[in-house]
């Protein structure tokens, strides 16, 4: 019984390390990307999202919902009876790779990926902190937001559904 659940341990604990170096056959593989949408994948609600050092009053329910085919939508709740659940309000590509202790992530509203915003990214359990870069300037090399030295643009912190 013992050596059955040793076997158990380590199948579920090498299933993990697969699911989280997963290669997909992307555009993005040809430049050596490592994709990571897997362990990304599912619905995260925004807890927080602070804009050059403000913290933004957004509406409660907020949420983004990743594919595994590298996508990112970012939903606002409808209230009403008669309406859908919600509405998009971006629909964006995305990519990751490694960047020191954080993802290094790219994200574009064309699939060519000429329209490029540059951030970082970590994941901690079901928490997902992003910090983007406004366009066309360089990746951001802390996780903030403000008068920091290295810090993005915008930050937003989301947990997962």
């Amino acid at each position: 019984m013992k050596r059955y659940l040793y076997l158990v341990l380590i199948a579920t604990i090498l299933g993990s390390l697969v699911l989280v170096t997963h290669r997909s056959r992307t555009r993005s593989d040809v430049t050596g990307t490592v994709v990571t949408q897997p362990i990304l994948t599912g619905e995260w609600v925004q807890q927080s999202r602070i804009v050059n050092g403000k913290l933004m009053q957004d509406p409660t329910g907020v949420y983004l919902v990743v594919t595994a085919d590298g996508r990112m939508e970012h939903h606002v709740p409808n209230e009403g009876l008669f309406q859908p659940r919600s509405t998009i309000v971006g629909n964006q590509y995305f990519r990751m790779q490694p960047s020191g202790e954080f993802l290094a992530i790219d994200k574009s509203g064309r699939p060519d990926w000429s329209d490029l915003t540059m951030g970082l990214s970590y994941l901690d359990g079901d928490s997902l902190t992003l910090c983007f870069a406004p366009k066309g300037q360089p990746r951001p090399k802390v996780l903030a937001t403000g008068d920091v030295e290295g810090a993005g643009s915008v930050l937003m912190v989301f947990k997962r559904r």
